[in-house]
């Protein structure tokens, strides 16, 4: 059973029967009237939110679904599988439009590209991630490094520069060109495996945040890989991260069954070293 709420008043507005397993995950449609459920029984549903009643079901995987997501358009929707496949589906008819197979292991994390859905990437616990072509389902690239499973993949929100991150059972986040699967940047700190990452791109920011199994949250520099400030406070591990609209608040949501604000600054400029006394001589007596 999925259940539909009113955030406002903390009621229920529908109660959604037909699925055979456990509601893995759930996404809404970009115009909020439909929601999409993805399940242990293998299909994913569409659902009338204001309603409950079934509008659509999608099959054709051959195991349990982890993950799914809608394009910005609304037009179509991915699931990744335990069968190792991302399927894309039109969400009119309901027809698989495109199937992506290369994963040697189950798909837990999916998220299409910025703008149209061109690109649509995919985290695998063969420890890679891979970008495939919206439409067709074909390979584009293959994103190869971390040393264990790949728990989130996520887009940098701007379109520019393909840039997807990636958060990893091996402690580390790294940070990829999507076009090409080239590395760019290694983020290391977190004591165990990181769960989430999102990014942050406002004026002149473009940060990235990061949370784990150590119960922080971390922001670093997307350019260098540097650790920009860690945020403590949680009893439990990290499972979502959100910045806000104007990247200047990040909320977090933990295993500790709270949520906790923070606020994100722009890092002070790093001042150099004043040389002691006893240099500036030294380096006086070498100039003579």
């Amino acid at each position: 059973v999925m259940i539909l709420w009113q955030a406002s008043s903390g009621s229920s507005i529908a109660r959604c029967h037909g699925h055979v397993g456990q509601v893995r995950c759930i996404a809404w449609a970009p115009h909020q009237d439909t929601v999409a459920s993805g399940s242990l029984d293998g299909t994913v549903k569409l659902w009338d939110a204001q309603k409950g009643r079934c509008l659509r079901t999608l099959a054709g995987h051959r195991g349990y679904i982890y993950c799914i997501a809608w394009t910005p358009g609304g037009d179509r929707l991915a699931s990744g599988s335990v069968d190792r496949t991302a399927r894309i589906y039109d969400t009119e008819s309901g027809e698989v439009l495109a199937t992506s197979v290369g994963h040697s292991g189950p798909i837990c994390s999916l998220q299409w590209s910025p703008g149209e859905g061109a690109w649509l990437a995919t985290g695998s616990h063969d420890k890679t991630a891979r970008v495939w072509n919206g439409r067709t389902g074909a390979r584009v690239a293959t994103c190869s490094g971390h040393g264990s499973r790949v728990y989130a993949v996520a887009w940098r929100t701007d379109a520019h520069r393909p840039r997807l991150a990636t958060a990893s059972h091996d402690g580390a986040v790294r940070i990829f060109d999507g076009s090409s699967g080239a590395g760019m940047a290694k983020c290391v700190g977190h004591a165990g495996a990181v769960y989430v990452v999102a990014w942050s791109y406002a004026g002149s920011r473009c940060w990235l945040a990061s949370g784990g199994q150590d119960a922080t949250i971390r922001v670093w520099d997307s350019m260098s890989g540097r650790c920009l400030a860690v945020h403590s406070g949680h009893r439990g591990p990290v499972l979502c991260l959100q910045f806000s609209e104007e990247s200047n608040a990040l909320l977090s949501g933990s295993d500790d069954t709270t949520l906790k604000l923070w606020p994100v600054e722009e890092p002070r400029a790093q001042r150099p070293p004043k040389k002691s006394k006893r240099r500036k001589l030294a380096e006086g007596a070498g100039e003579a």
